[in-house]
């Protein structure tokens, strides 16, 4: 998996070197880890940027946890958390998502975050492809 995404990177192999579950860069000695989702697994990393994906899915918070946790002597660390909404309420995502929500509305303060919540308006009709920019800002962008 890493292999075949740093030849995308860096076809002639100069700069980055690929592994089972990370990439090295080698002017830096910077390492892009792959990460399981078992919490048990995680400790013992200092990361500078973490980026959990489809976090809708996560049926507890401790993976993200552990990560968060990992930055704390980092001097400015970035955990990136990205994911659709998915449908069960009583996920940690949904918990981070009402908080986001808070803060857009400015019902909570927290500069330590940055909230993009991309979604259909109340009143949209759904099936209008013309409205479906909105909950998709990458269509007809990427692939």
């Amino acid at each position: 998996m890493c292999s075949n995404f740093c030849k995308g990177l860096d076809t002639k192999g100069k700069y980055l070197i690929p592994y089972r579950a990370d990439i090295t860069f080698k002017m830096t000695q910077s390492k892009l880890k792959v990460l399981a989702a078992d919490d048990s697994k995680l400790d013992g990393f200092n990361a500078s940027f973490g980026l959990l994906d489809e976090y809708h899915a996560a049926k507890n918070s401790k993976v993200r946890d552990v990560i968060k946790s990992s930055m704390g002597m980092r001097e400015n660390p970035h955990l990136c958390t990205i994911t659709t909404a998915g449908f069960d309420k009583t996920l940690p995502c949904y918990q981070l998502r009402t908080v986001a929500i808070e803060v857009l509305n400015e019902l909570k303060t927290d500069d330590s975050i940055f909230v993009a919540i991309y979604s259909l308006d109340t009143e949209d009709d759904w099936k209008d492809a013309s409205n479906w920019i909105k909950c998709a800002p990458n269509l007809d962008v990427t692939p």
